[in-house]
């Protein structure tokens, strides 16, 4: 069947414009085609759009680039930890891995391109470490890191002299050995000027606690059992007692190594932004009940899948809200305040 009048069936642009009823137009229709084409060359396909090829124009002469903040996830979670490096404590918990699967889909839903994911044995002191080390050399300003932390937490006799306030250092207890704030506070120092890094630890942070207690409690509609995260004094003492030559030498080293990069630098902080929620006060336990941590499932819930709107500071106030009383989430930014981070949608890149 033949097209009806004023239906092209040549459909190669020059047929196309020569069916259009603009008079005079028709014999210059292949020269104005190539004109659009070389036009077009000019700009890249949308899926060849990176951070190194986005570009603006400011005017009919020139293009600017346009650097896009990208987003790096570190997620650890591990439910015990190898018993040899703990004088025979196991540190078994029930969720940890559960909360870093819950991290892993939050940072997924919110675009993140690189994900770590160090679980269960794999969250290792050198793995951790080199993760982060890693980040701070791809990562530049205005990026986003998360670093999330799911596990037994602790805090230990200061071996290096650096803590005066309390005597005590801050520890993760990864599956091979104790990971120190101060460790922590090295690699910050790695990262460029206004790198944000937002840092979630669903652990203990407190040097008062119980002997692996477990406390019946109402959740819902189910009677379960709450599970403090932290390791018993008594372990903390031994694990010290027992490996203390290695603790103190890991220690000695960080302050070394804090004051190397300052030289080097010519700074005396780390340049980044560390936004810290933690699960609860120092004085307090962090707890899981059932499938997660109590934190964590307070943060999930405050998400909302990404439809959570507002700034970190409200975001905050939802999350303790849905936090149960008898522990106390954290917020706080160190380091280097940025008020637009501040302002931000939570974990938005």
């Amino acid at each position: 069947m033949g097209a009806p009048d004023g239906v092209c069936c040549d459909q190669s642009p020059a047929g196309l414009w020569a069916v259009v009823p603009l008079a005079g137009f028709g014999p210059h229709v292949p020269e104005m085609f190539a004109q659009v084409k070389s036009a077009r060359a000019a700009f890249p396909p949308v899926t060849a759009i990176t951070r190194q090829s986005f570009h603006t124009c400011q005017d009919a002469s020139r293009s600017e680039e346009i650097e896009m903040p990208t987003g790096h996830a570190i997620h650890i979670g591990l439910n015990s930890v190898d018993p040899d490096q703990y004088d025979g404590w196991d540190g078994q918990l029930n969720a940890p891995e559960n909360d870093l699967q819950e991290m892993e889909d939050l940072t997924t839903d919110a675009g993140f391109g690189k994900k770590d994911i160090l679980k269960g044995e794999a969250a290792t002191r050198e793995n951790v470490r080199n993760a982060i080390a890693s980040a701070a050399q791809s990562l530049e300003s205005d990026d986003l890191l998360v670093i999330s932390y799911s596990g037994h937490g602790t805090r230990v006799p200061d071996l290096n002299g650096d803590e005066r306030r309390d005597g005590k250092d801050d520890a993760w207890c990864l599956y091979d050995g104790l990971l120190f704030d101060d460790e922590l506070e090295y690699h910050w120092y790695l990262f460029e000027k206004d790198v944000r890094i937002i840092l979630i630890s669903d652990s203990c942070h407190s040097g008062t606690m119980s002997r692996d207690s477990v406390l019946p409690r109402s959740f819902g509609n189910f009677v379960d059992l709450k599970v403090p995260r932290i390791m018993p004094t008594s372990v903390a003492r031994r694990t010290i007692r027992e490996s203390r030559e290695k603790y103190t030498e890991i220690q000695l080293a960080a302050a070394s190594a804090i004051e190397t990069v300052r030289a080097e630098k010519g700074i005396d902080r780390p340049q980044c932004a560390v936004r810290l929620l933690a699960a609860c006060m120092e004085s307090q336990l962090a707890f899981e009940v059932g499938a997660n941590g109590v934190f964590t499932e307070a943060i999930m819930q405050a998400w909302d899948e990404g439809k959570f709107r507002g700034s970190y500071q409200s975001f905050y106030r939802l999350v303790t809200a849905l936090t149960p009383r008898y522990q106390t989430p954290q917020h706080r930014v160190d380091w280097n305040r940025l008020p637009a981070f501040d302002q931000q949608n939570p974990f938005q890149i």
